[in-house]
């Protein structure tokens, strides 16, 4: 996501041919600078105007505009009733009623984490230069975007003071003041109260109680990344830099487990046997989940090495001798993203049907439908049990009648009476 903003940019500059690289991405970084503010105040009238109106528009929730609070008589989960261990237990609460200033929180911090990564590549395209001879055969450094624009005066002046801007709101301040609010929030209401896990439960949720800060370090390797690719003078430099960062983050990640390591121990029970069980069951699902998550990061740091490291391959042009193994290895690098893809999309569907009930309801769709097959086999056997009744007894009359015919006792009347009941 890094460069696709960049590669948009760089889309529209062409219908800007008249203007210099230096004053379109100049005029591109203000606008990437104040845009992110004009979203969030759409969001605000969104929030603040439309949902408290619509319950549709405040995505089937009535959003007001009061102070936020549950419903009377619900209350938070203590630590033994909440997720112990974990950010992400919003348990309780189940009424819980979201305010606009809750919605607009938790949008603004959606917003500010989709944005990130391109607003920090684009805001270090400005910090490039590059040592080059002028015409009087004297070095100075010259913007690399644009050639004719010398570093550090007249508009990269501006561009720099918008990208340092930038850079220390997005990359130094917004993660600061949300780690300080998780902060001083505390343990138990990080882990339970449902107004702050609405509002920043992106940042937080998910980690163990003691890596509440652990998006973090996630953020610093997504900087170092675009530190990476964009200043690294070579492209050796950035393959050899980007494994070293991927390394180090594997290692990190393995060793911490901020997911938490999913050994919980079994509680001796202290309660009825029906709450123990709830409890065992709890923490198994806990357990199944912190090692479900840690695996799939590790997956993906996995992924991302093993994409980085195929690159050497073809950037030292390896595969001119040896055309098989690389195609070997395209098809190895292509089937490790597919399978991981469809790893998480697998366990997507299983975790939406489970909280959909999704299995509860097939399971009565089936029982239904073997009710309506069992009730339409036994009216069929009622069905043919009457017709053979039938037959039956359509048998006996007309044994009776052959009887009755060939009976010399019966009186004439009685014969042409049958006669006429057979003819007709």
């Amino acid at each position: 996501m890094s460069g696709s903003f960049g590669d948009s940019v760089n889309a529209v500059e062409c219908l800007y041919a008249d203007q210099s690289h230096a004053d379109f991405y100049l005029g591109a970084l203000i606008a990437v600078a104040v845009l992110p503010f004009l979203f969030i105040a759409l969001l605000a009238v969104y929030w603040f105007c439309g949902a408290t109106r619509s319950s549709t528009m405040g995505c089937g929730q009535t959003v007001t505009r009061g102070p936020s609070k549950a419903v009377q008589g619900t209350r938070a989960g203590t630590g033994s009733d909440s997720i112990r261990g974990r950010s992400n237990s919003v348990v309780a609460h189940e009424k819980f009623k979201v305010t606009a200033t809750d919605a607009l929180i938790m949008s603004s911090v959606l917003f500010w984490f989709m944005i990130l990564p391109s607003v920090l590549r684009m805001s270090f395209v400005s910090f490039e230069c590059k040592t080059v001879l002028d015409g009087e055969g004297e070095q100075g450094l010259w913007l690399l975007l644009d050639l004719e624009q010398r570093c550090g005066e007249g508009k990269h002046l501006a561009m720099l003071l918008v990208s340092l801007g930038m850079v220390a709101l997005h990359a130094v301040v917004v993660p600061t003041a949300v780690v300080i609010i998780l902060y001083r929030a505390g343990e138990y209401a990080r882990n339970s109260a449902p107004k702050l896990m609405f509002r920043y439960g992106l940042i937080h949720s998910g980690y163990r109680k003691e890596k509440y800060w652990w998006e973090i370090v996630v953020l610093c390797r997504k900087i170092c990344i675009i530190l990476i690719s964009t200043f690294a003078a070579s492209d050796q430099m950035q393959l050899h830099f980007s494994l070293a960062v991927l390394i180090v983050s594997l290692h990190a990640h393995d060793t911490n487990r901020p997911f938490g390591s999913g050994d919980e121990m079994y509680q001796p029970p202290s309660h009825g046997v029906k709450e123990t069980n709830e409890k065992e069951a709890e923490r198994l699902e806990r357990n199944d989940h912190e090692r479900s998550l840690h695996k799939y990061e590790m997956g993906s740091l996995l992924c991302l090495l093993f994409l980085i490291w195929s690159g050497m391959f073809f950037y030292y042009d390896l595969c001119s001798t040896n055309i098989i193994s690389c195609s070997i290895l395209i098809i190895a690098v292509l089937a490790s993203n597919g399978g991981y893809l469809l790893m998480l999309a697998t366990r997507c569907l299983k975790e939406w049907g489970k909280r959909n009930k999704l299995k509860t309801k097939l399971e009565n769709i089936a029982h239904t439908l073997h009710l309506d097959a069992a009730s339409f086999r036994l009216a069929q056997h009622y069905h043919t049990k009457g017709e053979e009744k039938q037959e039956k007894e359509k048998g006996n009359d007309d044994e009776k009648l052959v009887e009755m015919i060939g009976n010399p006792l019966s009186s004439k009347g009685e014969k042409e009476s049958v006669i006429d009941v057979i003819t007709l």
